[in-house]
């Protein structure tokens, strides 16, 4: 009788849509709700059209909107020269810290375009970014030909937010002459684990920070480590190790060979070996 009890228990729990819950505390259930809310974070900071670059292109910024997992920065070109243009953008740093996203947009002399750039980067989530302090991006501008017409550096943008709130936890590997490493999660999926790793150029170089040789649990993987990071720059990169090398077991030690090359003298002028504890 006992055990039909229980099952009727939770035969209703289901037809009502719910499961049963583990003993929780109310304090846990406070982080939990915590954790809600930052999960389903949302927010829209609009700039009214920002005027960033003023010459026979006119780019502006329009918005940026922050959520839990991904950032948009609405963007509009007007193209105020004789021929028609296309422009895409190239590097994009929220609060120098580099993340990944694109717009390309074709526009007719005369015209007004608009776009968004949609930045689904690991930073967003992991640094937990709610605010934008400053925002860089740098464009190329191209004839129909496909011929370079303005070959713009990155913009600094003032959002002027909040203070810069992006915090990358993480186990620090390395911390010398202005280089800054550090190992933050894993995540596997099918095919392949990602290795993420936090670095941090406070140089006056631009550098390439490479590996040559890794190995987990005392095992080689052919996998290694490749980041350009310019000077004074910050960069969430990650390392992808298939599924046949490792296969999520528990990590028990890393260890990677890193050599520091400046990036403008092609020249060698460091290395070090990093274990992860």
């Amino acid at each position: 009788m006992l055990f039909l009890g229980i099952v009727l228990v939770v035969v209703g729990l289901i037809l009502n849509g719910t499961k049963p819950k583990d003993n929780i505390s109310s304090k846990d259930q406070e982080k939990d709700e915590d954790y809600v809310k930052d999960d389903d974070y949302n927010k829209d900071i609009n700039l009214n059209s920002k005027l960033i670059y003023d010459k026979e292109v006119k780019i502006y910024i329009d918005s940026v909107n922050v959520s839990s997992d991904n950032l948009t920065i609405g963007i509009s070109i007007k193209n105020t020269s004789n021929q028609d243009i296309t422009i895409y953008n190239q590097d994009i740093y929220i609060d120098n810290h580099l993340v990944s996203g694109n717009i390309f947009l074709e526009v007719e002399k005369g015209k007004t375009e608009k776009d968004e750039i949609s930045v689904y980067d690991p930073l967003i989530r992991l640094g937990n970014v709610t605010t934008v302090n400053t925002l860089e991006i740098g464009f190329c501008v191209e004839d129909i030909n496909g011929d370079t017409l303005y070959d713009i550096e990155p913009i600094k943008v003032s959002i002027d937010d909040k203070s810069n709130t992006i915090n990358v936890q993480g186990e620090e590997l390395y911390n010398k002459d202005g280089i800054v490493i550090k190992y933050i999660t894993n995540e596997t999926d099918f095919i392949s684990t990602n290795f993420y790793f936090y670095i941090e150029n406070n140089t006056s170089k631009d550098l390439l920070i490479y590996s040559e040789g890794v190995t987990i649990n005392n095992k080689n993987v052919s996998s290694n480590l490749n980041c350009d990071i310019k000077s004074g720059k910050k960069n969430l990169t990650l390392m992808m190790v298939g599924d046949t090398e490792y296969s999520g077991e528990p990590i028990e030690s890393m260890q990677l060979k890193i050599f520091f090359l400046d990036n403008n003298e092609y020249k060698i002028i460091g290395n070090a070996i990093l274990n992860k504890k």
